[in-house]
């Protein structure tokens, strides 16, 4: 599945991401860093701006544990509201 595909690419990234991004908010599609942001709403409104519903994407916060990610399939389950 891509989502999963995306927090593996994520996880194997995870130890140079934190020397740069530690703290921030990623917007991460097919294992690049595509922008960062402040909060997850803002990360996930460029996601769907950028990729819509149909290419998968990731948003999580870079930090040592991954306690919240949200995928493009998050909006399309009505988790989240994105304008």
């Amino acid at each position: 599945q891509a989502i999963t595909r995306e927090k593996t690419l994520f996880r194997e990234q995870l130890p140079e991401l934190l020397t740069r991004l530690a703290g921030q908010w990623g917007l991460f599609n097919d294992g690049r860093v595509v922008s960062v942001h402040a909060s997850s709403q803002e990360a996930y409104a460029r996601g769907v701006a950028e990729y819509g519903l149909d290419d998968p994407f990731l948003v999580t916060l870079v930090e040592e544990q991954v306690v919240t990610t949200y995928g493009s399939y998050s909006l399309q389950l009505g988790l989240l509201y994105a304008p």
